[in-house]
């Protein structure tokens, strides 16, 4: 990374004003850089460069095989990159090529290229941010699992709350990828990355990674739901306890947090009353078009018997619900 950062600013120095930081011409002994190490890379560049004061002189351009998602380009984007050439447009040409999605080369990469554009668009729009200049280098991320030498030294001004891998375990997860990925038999698999190798990121797969709501929890949560099984209920609280013993592996920060127990007890007159707490719940601003009319009624009708609020969006509520107040 150090030779890296030393090649740009050489590159800069000679007058070169738009660098491609690629990942191309890998094989079974140079490895790629994967999103994180590639975003760390443009981070550690850009943050060299300013500390030279000759940012505003050079273009960086990614092109990346790990760069697939909407997140990854924008993470990119963030972190200082004037543009991103995803390699996953050369496997979608490829996927046509073999037949496996049909239609037109250039009308297969041009959906890809639309869909992460729209998705780029749309976390600008959540920000309240409509043009990439003002988005990118905004660095407006906080970082979770990341140590904090990494965060130091390639995602300076970060935020990070929660420690986690190291430039050496970063490494060695590359490596391990690398060498499967090349048929190397003499990689030795953690029994924690043997769930990675079946995916189920964001599908669920029977072998791959947990969900919390996966198909087995919302059988039982039906179950308890369609017949008052007070053992399927139970069975969903184990399967979303937090903290439990009898909890499934953690799907989620809040997961591996835990209530300290207190020597004193505390004055029941100081214990807020269930009618006050309630006051302060909220449904959320759902519209008609997001529930179904039922849905949308029994909301009402239980934020209404609590005292809580039941904020409606536009046109929500229909002329019946309308005339019956």
């Amino acid at each position: 990374m150090l030779a890296l950062c030393n090649a740009a600013v050489n590159a800069v120095d000679n007058g070169d004003n738009i660098l491609v930081l690629s990942d191309r011409g890998v094989d079974a002994t140079q490895a790629a850089i994967p999103s994180l190490l590639a975003l760390s890379a443009v981070s550690a560049v850009q943050q060299r460069l300013v500390r030279e004061g000759i940012r505003t002189h050079v273009g960086l351009i990614i092109e990346a095989a790990a760069v697939r998602e909407v997140h990854h380009v924008a993470c990119l984007l963030r972190y200082g990159a004037a543009a991103v050439n995803p390699l996953a447009i050369d496997a979608i040409k490829d996927l046509v090529m073999q037949g496996r999605i049909e239609g037109q080369e250039q009308a297969a990469v041009g959906r890809y290229v639309d869909a992460t554009d729209d998705g780029v668009l749309k976390a600008m729009s959540k920000l309240g941010i409509s043009t990439l200049q003002s988005y990118r280098g905004a660095q407006m991320f906080e970082a979770i699992g990341i140590n904090a030498d990494v965060i130091a030294d390639f995602f300076t001004g970060t935020p990070c709350r929660l420690g986690g891998l190291s430039i050496a375990a970063l490494h060695s997860e590359v490596r391990t990828r690398h060498r499967r990925a090349f048929g190397i038999d003499d990689v030795a698999i953690r029994p924690s990355q043997t769930k990675s190798q079946f995916g189920g990121l964001y599908v669920f797969k029977r072998e791959g990674e947990r969900h919390r709501w996966d198909p087995f929890t919302v059988k039982a949560l039906q179950k308890a739901s369609r017949t008052g099984d007070d053992d399927a209920l139970w069975e969903v609280s184990r399967a979303l306890a937090d903290g439990d013993d009898n909890a499934l592996a953690p799907t989620a920060l809040r997961d591996l947090l835990t209530f300290s127990p207190s020597t004193t007890a505390v004055p029941i007159e100081e214990v807020e009353s269930a009618v006050d707490i309630v006051k302060r719940f909220g449904s959320g601003a759902m519209s008609l078009g997001a529930l179904s009319p039922e849905a949308r009624r029994r909301t009402t009708t239980s934020t209404r018997s609590t005292i809580s609020s039941s904020p409606s969006g536009t046109c929500s509520r229909s002329i019946r619900q309308r005339a019956s107040r």
